[in-house]
This record gives structure tokens, C-alpha cells and sequence, in this order.
């Protein structure tokens, strides 16, 4: 059995395992009460089970020990095993790792934690992993690289888990785009390491995919559970592991650019948050309601589009991916890109006409939402009703209240 068919039927039993794992965490979190409360920066209008990771979890965990019986039976090509001794290591080391992300994650899903301290376990995490999973042969060794490149490629490693953890919770803001997206990204980073030889990402990409879907099965909007920090952390964590192993770390731009590309999205979020809440006065890990999806919310746009909007952009930026990748390498293993096939002009095409198609599609529905909102305060101002009050559901409020003290300090 080729690898590649292996990782589907493990993506299938991921999938299989994890709907009951979700539905017995729903079910036990409705009786003890482990709900999300609706507040001012929430969208949602009643309490939900907020601790959906935990049954993501357990769905990978599960499907992983199955994995390891049943790969014992099925040989890979040229009768060589279906998974090295290395990357099992690895595999049970994530799981590992994952225990300690669960840990806060559930802990701050139900009690709320200290962002730095939130932090600081992510780091634990990113560590743990980064730092034992130089292994070789049979045996634990540190001495495959130099001690500089070693601490390098952990500082390094280390941190760009920590990004995609961050990115992955800030997107968590809306019924089934953290879970659908990090979905599509595993899927194309499955697609994209086909001629890699990186089978750690084939089965983390593999797990991760089912584990979404699964998890999507109960989360797409209207949502009746949500993953949390605990199901946020824990699938940033896993795309950071996936793609920080084999060829897509090596320092080749190519290469570097198929996780990056695909990932844009949630890395934005990151860049924009951060800038944001620095430049107006707020801390860096306070949370508020002005993320993109909010934004487009409270102009109007309905849950679901927003969710399928975002679906598409992360879906063409796949393909994108998927096409920057190699497809090969040469004599002296330099990447052959895939961008550079013939037959692969039709995905160029794809790309580029659904971009366009795209951004034709949102700047008509704004357009339309503008022009509905103008007719909708005229017909409020012609009624006699109060435009100052109608314009808070608009436009941030931050910003009114700012320039209403603006104009009061100007009278005084």
C-alpha cells in the first residue's frame, strides 16, 4: 500500500473516531455546565459547550493508537515499513506536547488563565517538541547537529509554532472557521508533501483533516459546540508541527513559501492584532471584537457567507501552495517547482480567476450593504429616530466615543 493511500484511510478513521468523541464531550459538557456564556464581544446568543478541542483530542489520540496496530499489518513501498521508527517517535512526542496545550487550554476555557501564563505553556510546548524529536536510528541522540544550529532551529521552530497556536485562536471567531480552515490547510499541505519525504506531515496532515471534519459536523454554523482555546492551540500546534519537519523547513524559499502561502490568512490576523492593539493603547493579549470577521459582521454580512468567504480565499490560497511546491527534485536535490509543469496552467488559471471572481464578489456585497445602510438611516432620519444611536451598530464604537470626547473638550 503506497503511503499516500495509507494517509486517506487514516484521514477516514480520524474522521470515524472523533464524531463520537465531539457528541460524549457536548453531552457531558450540557451536564456539568461546561458552557460559553453570550457577553458583549461574543456573536453567539445562548450558552454552548466550550471545551470542543478536548473531543478533538480524543479522536487523535484514538485514531493514532489504532494507527499503530493496524500499520504493523501493511507494508509500504518496496516492502519497507508503512511508518519509520523515527516518525513514530515524533508522533508519540506530539501527543505528548498536545497534553500540555490540553491542560491550559481546558483550564482557560473554563476558568480563564493569565494570557503570559497561556503563553508561556504554549512555549513549554513548542520546547518539549522542538527539543526531543532530534532522534536517530533506534536511540536518542542530540548530537546529529552542531549545539549553535541546534539551539537555532529550536528558537526557531519554536517560535514559528507559536505563531500559527496564536493565529489559529485569534480566527476562532466565528462557528466553524478555525476548524474549516485549518481543514483545508491540512489538505493541501497533504497534497503539497506527496513527493517529500516528510511522512511525519503525511499522517499529522492526514489525523488533522479528519479530526476537522468531524469536529465541523457539530460546529458549522449555528454551532452546538465550540473548540475553545483547547481545539485552537492544539490544531495551531499540530499544523506548526507538521510543517516544521523534513523539506518544508529547509532554507529554501520554494519550499518555505507552500506553508506560508497557505497560511496567510490566520497570519494576518496575527500581524493586524498586534498592530492594532499596540498603536491604540490596549495590550497585546487583550481581547476585543474587531478582528475581520467581526468587522464584516457588524456590517451586516451573514455568518455563514463570512465562514464560506473565508473558506474560498484559504482554499485558492492552497492551490497556490500546492503549485509552489515542488513536484520533485533534481540530481542535487534542488526543488522542481510544480508552477513550472505546462499541464499545470489550468491550476494557474484557477487561481487567478478565482481571486478575481472573489474580490469581484466582496466588493459588490459591500457595495450593496453601504447602499443598504444609507437607505436604512434615511428612512430612521426621515422617522423622527436617533442616527447617533443607530450609527454605534455601524461603525466601531471605540471610535464614535473618541470623537464624541473630542468635541466635548472642544466646547469646553
Amino acid at each position: 500500500m503506497s503511503r499516500l493511500a495509507a494517509a486517506w484511510l487514516l484521514l477516514i478513521q480520524t474522521f470515524a473516531l472523533t464524531v463520537p468523541c465531539v457528541y460524549f464531550i457536548r453531552y457531558l459538557g450540557r451536564k456539568v455546565g461546561w458552557v460559553d456564556k453570550p457577553n458583549e464581544r461574543k456573536v453567539h446568543s445562548i450558552p454552548v459547550v466550550t471545551i470542543g478541542g478536548l473531543g478533538i483530542f480524543l479522536g487523535l489520540f484514538l485514531s493514532f493508537v489504532l494507527f499503530t496496530f493496524w500499520q504493523d499489518w501493511v507494508r509500504g513501498p518496496l516492502d519497507s515499513p508503512l511508518v519509520r521508527y523515527k516518525e513514530q517517535v515524533h508522533l508519540w512526542l506530539l501527543f505528548a506536547a498536545s497534553l500540555i496545550l490540553v491542560a491550559i487550554g481546558v483550564w482557560d476555557d473554563l476558568k480563564d488563565c493569565n494570557p503570559f501564563v497561556k503563553l508561556g505553556f504554549q512555549i513549554l510546548a513548542a520546547v518539549v517538541f522542538v527539543g526531543f524529536r532530534v532522534t536517530s536510528g533506534k536511540s536518542w541522540r542530540f548530537d546529529d547537529l552542531p549545539l549553535q544550529l541546534f539551539l537555532f532551529d529550536m528558537l526557531l521552530l519554536t517560535g514559528w509554532m507559536v505563531l500559527l497556536m496564536n493565529a489559529i485562536n485569534l480566527i476562532d471567531g466565528l462557528d466553524g472557521l478555525a476548524a474549516g480552515t485549518v481543514g483545508i490547510a491540512g489538505f493541501w499541505l497533504l497534497l503539497s508533501n506527496s513527493p517529500m519525504d516528510n511522512q511525519f506531515l503525511t499522517w499529522v496532515a492526514a489525523m488533522l483533516v479528519g479530526g476537522c471534519l468531524a469536529f465541523l459536523v457539530f460546529n458549522f454554523n449555528p454551532a452546538s459546540i465550540f473548540m475553545g482555546d483547547t481545539g485552537a492551540l492544539l490544531l495551531g500546534f499540530w499544523l506548526g508541527a507538521g510543517s516544521s519537519e523534513g523539506d518544508f523547513m529547509k532554507l529554501s524559499g520554494l519550499i518555505l513559501a507552500t506553508p506560508i502561502v497557505l497560511l496567510v490568512v490566520p497570519l494576518l490576523e496575527v500581524f493586524s492584532s498586534t498592530l492594532r492593539r499596540l498603536f491604540g493603547g490596549y495590550g497585546v493579549f487583550r481581547a476585543d471584537s474587531k478582528h475581520m470577521h467581526h468587522r464584516l459582521l457588524k456590517l451586516g454580512f451573514q455568518h455563514r457567507s463570512i465562514v464560506l468567504f473565508y473558506y474560498g480565499i484559504t482554499f485558492l490560497l492552497g492551490m497556490l501552495g500546492f503549485l509552489l511546491a515542488p513536484s520533485g527534485f533534481t540530481s542535487t536535490r534542488a526543488p522542481i517547482p510544480r508552477i513550472s509543469n505546462p499541464d499545470m496552467m489550468f491550476g494557474i488559471l484557477v487561481v487567478i480567476g478565482g481571486g478575481v471572481f472573489m474580490a469581484y464578489m466582496a466588493l459588490s456585497a459591500i457595495e450593496k450593504r453601504f447602499e443598504s445602510a444609507i437607505q436604512e438611516l434615511s428612512l430612521r432620519y426621515e422617522g423622527g429616530l436617533d442616527i447617533q444611536a443607530n450609527l454605534h451598530n455601524l461603525i466601531d464604537n471605540d471610535q464614535i466615543e473618541h470623537e464624541d470626547a473630542n468635541v466635548i473638550v472642544e466646547k469646553a
